[in-house]
């Protein structure tokens, strides 16, 4: 039921952006920001892609780096505990199972 009523939801949120594009696309000036937006992506040298992709890779590297860090450290990804933690609930996530009590442990000989 939950999921149904978020597709319903995300539906509606579109189709209301679709018509407010749609009936202020002369206030706007829609075209001529779009003609702009050609120009400018047209403008753009290589050296802004090199930086774009140097930077994507520098904070790309700082994230596995500390991923790696709190995986040896906790024995979980941070990324995924996030996950499960705080967004799980909003989309019908799953229960976590509890730990169990560790027991004594006995060694027989």
């Amino acid at each position: 039921w939950v999921s149904w009523s978020w597709t319903y939801l995300l539906m509606l949120w579109f189709l209301l952006i679709m018509f407010l594009i749609w009936f202020l696309r002369a206030p706007l000036r829609l075209h001529e920001n779009i003609d702009q937006l050609g120009f400018f992506m047209n403008s753009l040298t290589p050296k802004f892609y090199v930086a774009l992709t140097g930077t994507s890779s520098v904070i790309s590297g700082i994230i596995l780096v500390f991923e790696w860090w709190y995986f040896h450290k906790n024995g979980n990804s941070l990324i995924e505990q996030l996950a499960l933690t705080y967004v799980a609930p909003f989309i019908g996530g799953i229960d976590l199972p509890e730990k169990p009590a560790q027991s004594e442990c006995k060694v027989w000989r």
